[in-house]
């Protein structure tokens, strides 16, 4: 008995589809279906390149994974691969694009433009192909001195859709950057049942790792992700808040109003329980052990988008 899967995903090639054409089962009745959805691709195409950064040349480490769709169904059906163009050769037009960008003009640390040039050189490629769709990590290393960088405390990352008919949907963000404040958070006035036992928290300390996700305003340049972090990060120090929703809804309205291209952003936190910070904590030379933590962590979300 033939048997649809929802997706298949192999270390470097991306196949994914949703159902497949009829099957015959067991000699019996015949399973019709139809493909919903298919795509494929290549992960795992890694290139490093200098960028130009306040002047000065500096490395930009970027992992990428291209997904396309189009009029290529045929092969899922019969095996008919005409309109199939391998993935190796995707990876192929993924590095070839990244040395036009950097011989036409010096590249610059904003990586939407060279994820732009690689989808439009592979729509170009193959006329079956009806969108380029690209997911890519950034590793931002960060200058040491002239000829060394130290890798940054968190991750880059940016994504763009690009259709046949030219138009461009584009995000970008950050993951990992792990904050620590010691002062300023509450948790106060909140509901209780029958299985609550948290007592209300003044002036308590917060961890946690903090991710973003934005989108820009129509036709705004796109901004860097550092200058973003150093942003979010400003907002998020020192700010008092009664709680982490007020902290990232606050945090988020400073970042739009000091970021006129963002259109939409998204601030997730994943916290991990603090008790309050004893105040006798090593007094007096008495040494004593302050718990971090019971293991499990919060979530908290939230996305503003401009009036």
């Amino acid at each position: 008995m033939n048997s649809t899967r929802e997706q298949v995903c192999l270390v470097d090639d991306l196949i994914k589809f949703t159902t497949s054409e009829a099957h015959q089962r067991d000699g019996r009745d015949q399973l019709m279906t139809a493909i919903q959805s298919a795509a494929y691709g290549k992960a795992g195409v890694h290139v490093l390149t200098r960028v130009t950064v306040d002047g000065l040349a500096c490395v930009r480490d970027v992992s990428m994974s291209i997904s396309i769709t189009g009029d290529f169904l045929d092969s899922y059906r019969a095996g008919d691969n005409q309109a199939v163009l391998p993935s190796d050769t995707l990876r192929r037009h993924a590095i070839a694009a990244v040395d036009a960008a950097r011989v036409d003009s010096d590249m610059k640390a904003d990586v939407l433009p060279m994820l732009n040039a690689i989808a439009r050189r592979i729509i170009i490629a193959n006329t079956a192909i009806t969108r380029v769709s690209i997911d890519a990590s950034v590793t931002p290393w960060q200058r040491w001195s002239p000829t060394s960088f130290v890798r940054a405390p968190w991750t880059e990352t940016a994504m763009v859709h690009v259709d046949n008919d030219g138009s461009v949907t584009s995000r970008c963000g950050v993951i990992g950057l792990d904050v620590l404040t010691t002062a300023g958070s509450s948790f106060t006035g909140f509901m209780h049942d029958s299985l609550t036992v948290q007592t209300d928290a003044h002036d308590r300390p917060l961890l946690g790792t903090l991710e973003a996700s934005w989108t820009f305003v129509d036709d705004a340049e796109s901004v860097l992700t550092a200058d973003v972090v150093a942003s979010l990060l400003d907002a998020v120090s020192e700010r008092p808040s009664n709680g982490v929703q007020q902290l990232l809804h606050d945090s988020a309205i400073a970042l739009l109003d000091g970021h006129d291209s963002i259109g939409t952003l998204t601030l997730r936190f994943a916290s991990t329980s603090l008790p309050p910070i004893p105040s006798d904590l090593a007094a007096n030379g008495v040494p004593m052990t302050h718990q971090v933590g019971d293991g499990s962590v919060g979530i908290t979300e939230v996305t503003l988008a401009r009036d």
